[in-house]
């Protein structure tokens, strides 16, 4: 996963046994340590960072992104040494430059495109895309130990719908419904982040007769909707089929939050889903 985000961002590949990559792994581990998306102090009361940055984790945070930026700052200058207007198209850090260069001398410069907004959203491509995408493909393997038949469903669909030397596609998802219903089945059940990220209210409002003030930090909880047994029926049983129906459609889904809701959800959600199926339908086809 970790590779696949790599070549988006700087349009090459790290070899495994490439020291760089091991760094990156270490310093993802460890800043998913001090902030995570599983109820955190820092995630719920994000205001803490104010009153006391150090006990919270807020100042570590810092560090690591710190450690993180001196980490890709030579690839950034390594692209900016060799930019050409025609390699604009070849991974993210060429587009970025390309608009920086296109917007110099400007109105609409502004303070939107520079190098440290550039460091900032390949922190939140790799902190935010790397760890959810590999931790619920794990769990995805895992469920499929802890239910052999569904294994055998499984099994039995990617067989009879792809060729066996095919290079799975995302494509593929509308030949594979079962394979597709799985991994929804997987998002609701495990939840990989329980508590999306902090929204704030723009005006005053009430929500379940509560008064909620304009400017209020207001966090989703998202497990709480996926193990809703109003909407689900059995939320506790793992059971792929509720996202199926009768046609073997998909159907069902609106409740379905993994990625948060609105215009605020996560960016990055088709590149996940996209590597979610094609690297489990791969390992499926070889085991």
């Amino acid at each position: 996963v970790i590779n696949v985000l790599w070549t988006i961002v700087t349009g090459s590949r790290v070899a495994r046994e490439d020291d760089r990559l091991q760094r990156l792994l270490e310093l993802l581990q460890e800043r998913s340590k001090v902030f995570d998306m599983a109820g955190g102090t820092l995630n719920q009361l994000p205001w803490l960072r104010f009153i006391a940055p150090e006990w919270s984790g807020y100042n570590l945070v810092r560090r690591f992104n710190k450690q993180l930026t001196k980490f890709f700052y030579p690839t950034i200058e390594e692209h900016k040494g060799d930019f050409t207007e025609d390699k604009a198209v070849d991974d993210l850090i060429y587009a970025y430059i390309k608009e920086m260069r296109d917007r110099e001398g400007t109105s609409n410069n502004g303070n939107n495109f520079t190098e440290v907004q550039l460091t900032m959203i390949i922190l939140d491509i790799f902190i935010a895309g790397g760890q959810t995408t590999s931790a619920t493909l794990d769990l995805a393997l895992m469920m499929m130990i802890v239910h052999p038949e569904v294994q055998d469903k499984v099994h039995r669909e990617i067989d009879s719908q792809l060729e066996p030397n095919a290079i799975p596609h995302y494509d593929d998802r509308l030949k594979l419904p079962y394979v597709e219903a799985f991994l929804l089945e997987v998002q609701r059940y495990f939840s990989i982040a329980p508590v999306n990220g902090p929204r704030r209210a723009v005006v005053d409002c009430t929500l379940g007769g509560y008064r909620v003030p304009k400017d209020t930090t207001v966090l989703m909880g998202l497990r709480n909707v996926h193990m809703d047994p109003e909407h689900w029926g059995d939320p506790e049983v793992f059971r792929p089929e509720r996202f199926l129906n009768e046609q073997r459609q998909i159907v069902n889904t609106e409740r379905l939050l993994p990625f948060g809701q609105g215009k605020r959800r996560c960016l990055g959600e088709t590149l996940a889903r996209s590597c979610l199926f094609t690297f489990f339908v791969g390992v499926m086809k070889r085991f």
